[in-house]
């Protein structure tokens, strides 16, 4: 199951880079506000936990807001496989990057914006799994030293 949302209406928590506060109490889908600037952003848990659509609308001085729309699936207890859209409202770009007095590498003589795809893997870890996993392997390095 992935990890839950604080389950107190006004409990601050850190996701996508920025401070989110929740204004649904409800045991597993969730709405709430960005405090770092204009944002909404909400989850929906389906399939006992195991499927979790997200979406997140923020920016307040881009002429487009800034959509990230993701979706992750439990393939196991603990890894999840995760694919999404960010920046979703905004045509991709590139910007040039002026060298000025020294030469630049091509890696950067332009840099991209706007809408980017994303794919991947997450392992995710409750508490008492991870203080498990740091005693056992504590313990085992420690053994080996």
């Amino acid at each position: 199951m992935p990890p839950q949302r604080p389950p107190i209406t006004g409990a601050p928590f850190s996701d996508l880079g920025a401070t989110w506060y929740s204004l649904d109490t409800s045991s597993q889908d969730w709405l709430g506000f960005n405090a770092g600037g204009t944002g909404f952003g909400g989850d929906v848990l389906l399939s006992e936990g195991r499927l979790r659509f997200s979406a997140d609308l923020f920016g307040s001085f881009q002429r487009t807001p800034r959509l990230k729309v993701a979706a992750s699936f439990a393939v196991l207890r603990s890894i999840f496989v995760v694919a999404g859209i960010d920046d979703a409202l905004n045509t991709p770009g590139y910007l040039s990057v002026v060298p000025g007095n020294t030469p630049l590498p091509n890696d950067f003589t332009k840099v991209r914006y706007g809408r980017d795809y994303f794919a991947g893997l997450s392992l995710h870890f409750t508490d008492a799994a991870l203080s498990m996993l740091l005693r056992f392997y504590g313990a085992l390095i420690l053994g080996l030293i």
